[in-house]
């Protein structure tokens, strides 16, 4: 008869005992783990939540600042407008006096740091006087497109703006406003403004644009006429075809490269 081994039991009963307690072990960080899956998934939905709001805050924030960048250029050439205004209600003006016209015109264009010089023209282009130039000087007659410009001023009676165009005299790009002016027994002229580039330039930059962006101001054919940054390379060049298509959609917001 062999001895019997009262340590057998023990020790078979041992490897069950700590697979047990492993197994218990394992199924405590199992259920820990899952506990703690919904807190890790509403942590990244709210950091991710937290990023959206902050991005939409950011663009109401730029598209604020675009609207109120629109308004103050808009403000500033309804101000050139209001000066020619003023201007065209003189008596002399009204009487037909070309001198006192032009004297009168040279200091508003003198005064004005927006305005470059003030000039006339009539339906077949003629210029009684362009204020860049001594009264009486001869002065080139504007181009078949800007004289294509300035019908609606003649035959609607309409105030226009240009697109940015190199003024006849001048030589500089800059854009035009007109706007109906009668002169009395002298007839009825075109009353024309060319405002200075760089002056919408400032009125764009008055507000604070993050570095990371870029604002622009596009004319009628969509050539940038002023820029928040990079304004001397970049304008008179057409707008980015991701800008032009957005344009195109119709959107008030979108995202493209300027």
């Amino acid at each position: 008869m062999q001895p019997t081994d009262a340590s057998a039991p023990a020790t078979d009963a041992a490897p069950r005992r700590a697979g047990l307690g492993l197994g218990v072990a394992s199924w405590i960080a199992g259920v820990s783990l899952l506990a703690l899956l919904p807190l890790l998934v509403f942590s990244a939905y709210s950091v991710q939540r937290a990023i959206s709001e902050q991005q939409a805050q950011a663009v109401a924030a730029l598209q604020r600042r675009a609207e109120a960048s629109a308004a103050a250029i808009a403000h500033q050439i309804d101000g050139v407008f209001a000066a020619l205004r003023a201007m065209a209600q003189a008596g002399a003006v009204r009487r037909g006096d070309m001198a006192a016209t032009y004297e009168i015109a040279a200091r508003v264009a003198q005064v004005d740091p927006r305005i470059v010089g003030i000039s006339i023209v009539d339906a077949a282009g003629r210029q009684p006087f362009n204020t860049l130039r001594p009264l009486g000087t001869v002065l080139p007659t504007p181009d078949a497109e800007l004289l294509g410009l300035q019908r609606p001023v003649l035959e609607q009676g309409r105030q226009v703006i240009s697109p940015m165009v190199t003024g006849e005299v001048s030589g500089q790009r800059v854009v035009g406003v007109g706007m109906p002016l009668d002169m009395g027994p002298a007839g009825t002229y075109v009353l024309r403004a060319v405002v200075r580039l760089d002056a919408i330039g400032t009125w764009l930059n008055e507000q604070a644009w993050p570095a990371d962006w870029t604002a622009a101001v596009l004319d009628q054919r969509r050539l940038i006429i002023a820029r928040s940054r990079d304004a001397g390379r970049y304008i008179g060049q057409k707008a980015t075809a991701s800008l032009q298509a957005g344009l195109d959609s119709g959107e008030p917001l979108f995202e493209s490269r300027t």
